[in-house]
């Protein structure tokens, strides 16, 4: 019997090259430094990120894919917002 999977929230945006940015909030680990650091990687396009995110995911806790379920929200981010807002005013 297969056990209910783990529940995690991420958000993706894309800053102004091509690539989106996965975060995952609740995976954390304590950097070499003490500062704590959150689960990030990447995806080439919007269609990749759910795929992407749940690799992410499973990679990090050391499970099976199929064991996480990842909800991604999608946002952007400032420096996105800058480039845009540069192109309206040109």
């Amino acid at each position: 019997m297969m056990s209910k999977p783990r529940f995690l929230n991420a958000r993706a945006y894309r800053d102004v090259g091509k690539w989106w940015t996965i975060e995952i909030p609740a995976l954390t680990s304590a950097g070499t430094d003490g500062t704590t650091v959150t689960a990030i990687g990447g995806a080439v396009s919007a269609r990749g990120i759910a795929v992407a995110a749940r690799d992410l995911a499973a990679v990090f806790l050391g499970v099976a894919p199929e064991s996480v379920d990842v909800r991604v929200t999608i946002g952007i981010s400032a420096a996105r917002v800058a480039q845009l807002a540069t192109k309206e005013a040109a």
